[in-house]
């Protein structure tokens, strides 16, 4: 095992989402997730999901709720990313694992969805004498990213139900095996989903996670191409491509209000006033 006493906390940056919708979404996602992995849990109480920001350029999803299986309910985390986990990573979890083991008080996995193989499946972990945890890699890269599209666009096609297990394949497109560029496999998936018969709010959210958990596999040109041609509307990127103009800060405002940030994040974010924000509504 790897003690981990010794690591010394680092502060962290979250913002947290805690808008009705989005929690609903992440947690169907997260179980469809779950379900189109073969991870042999079902996640019943959302704990946590929040967007992982150090400046409007780096965003990372991560999800964290209680999940049952055979009788027993332990603690899952869930974290999407294109590499293998380094040392810094490791300090960063212990952040999470540490939280959940004070609050909750149960047995913890995390499992680490990335592009690469990894030389191991699980590793251990010692938070303390009482508490250890285990983390599992699975790589994606074996995933073909065009059986993900084709299975979809033939359930569209014949007006079949778009599951859960669908939307969670779509949304991990990029961390999945294909020969075009990421950026156009990620034009594709935000159409298909554009396609979804499903409330609109549902679909805006979808579409957020898929643009949090997959720009960050794109350089800024890239980032723009799929912002002009998908019309996601991720606020950050908004803002950086309206940034020190009045008018796109609060367009920018609206945006964010609408989606459910908190007065406080839009005026650290924007620069703006809380009377400017509010007249945006």
């Amino acid at each position: 095992m790897n003690d981990l006493k010794n690591i010394p906390n680092e502060n962290y940056e979250y913002l947290h989402y805690t808008d009705y919708v989005f929690k609903q979404t992440v947690q169907k996602r997260a179980n469809g997730l779950l379900k189109f992995l073969n991870i042999p849990y079902r996640i019943h109480n959302i704990i946590l999901s929040e967007v992982a920001s150090k400046g409007p350029a780096l965003h990372r999803l991560d999800f964290a709720g209680e999940a049952l299986k055979n009788n027993e309910i332990i603690c899952l985390i869930l974290e999407c990313q294109s590499r293998l986990p380094t040392e810094e990573d490791i300090k960063r979890f212990f952040q999470y694992v540490s939280s959940l083991s004070v609050l909750k008080n149960k047995k913890i996995e995390l499992y680490i969805l990335c592009t690469e193989d990894a030389p191991y499946k699980t590793r251990e972990y010692i938070l303390n004498d009482d508490c250890s945890y285990s983390m599992k890699v699975i790589s994606l890269k074996h995933i073909n990213a065009k059986d993900i599209i084709e299975n979809i666009e033939k359930k569209l096609s014949a007006k079949k139900e778009i599951s859960d297990e669908d939307i969670a394949a779509l949304q991990l497109i990029a961390y999945t095996a294909y020969d075009e560029p990421t950026v156009d496999i990620l034009i594709r998936a935000s159409n298909l989903v554009k396609e979804f018969k499903i409330d609109d709010n549902e679909k805006e959210v979808i579409l957020y996670i898929l643009d949090v958990l997959c720009t960050n596999m794109l350089d800024e040109e890239d980032k723009i191409q799929l912002l002009e041609e998908t019309k996601m509307l991720n606020p950050r990127y908004e803002y950086q491509r309206n940034e020190g103009k009045i008018e796109g800060k609060i367009e920018v405002a609206k945006n964010m209000l609408k989606n459910g940030t908190s007065i406080e994040e839009i005026t650290e974010l924007t620069g703006l006033t809380k009377s400017q924000i509010l007249n945006a509504k």
